[in-house]
């Protein structure tokens, strides 16, 4: 019987030490990335086109959250790069992690130029070296169906 609860008790220490290393260890997120993103719309006379950025995303962690740093370093409509490189917060899913952007988005509307609120969810999956997902943004004060746009990239090297 001795030898019995000695072993249940050596059992039940090492349980939460085990728990604690398995916390410990960092989301398959972490890391950088070389990501393609869509960074906004421009809309003229009704008809959308989307812009989409390339560049770099750093992942680490931060207490019990993930930050994530974008860096743009090309866009679709080979327009300068004027965005000063933007972090997210968020929190590591078992496949990957969403983070929210809040940032403020610029509207053009006939020649009237004005800011609003912009939050945009960004849900990504990690496949070994892959990453997928995508990005909901949402403009505070428009009412404006934004469609969910993909984001893709590979783990950089």
């Amino acid at each position: 019987m001795r030898l019995l609860l000695t072993t249940i008790l050596a059992v039940a220490a090492a349980i939460p030490a085990t728990a604690a290393s398995l916390a410990a260890q960092p989301a398959p997120i972490v890391g950088t990335w070389n990501v393609e993103w869509e960074m906004g719309r421009q809309i003229i006379n009704g008809e959308a086109t989307a812009i989409t950025a390339k560049g770099t995303m750093n992942v680490e962690v931060s207490g019990d959250s993930l930050l994530a740093t974008l860096t743009a370093t090309s866009r679709s409509d080979n327009q300068p790069i004027t965005r000063p490189p933007v972090t997210i917060g968020g929190r590591a899913t078992a496949s990957g992690a969403v983070f929210t952007q809040i940032s403020e988005a610029t509207l053009n509307m006939n020649g009237e130029e004005r800011k609003q609120r912009s939050i945009g969810t960004w849900t990504l999956q990690v496949n070994g070296t892959q990453l997928t997902g995508s990005v909901k943004r949402v403009i505070e004060g428009v009412e404006m169906d934004m469609p969910t746009a993909p984001v893709t990239g590979s783990r950089a090297k």
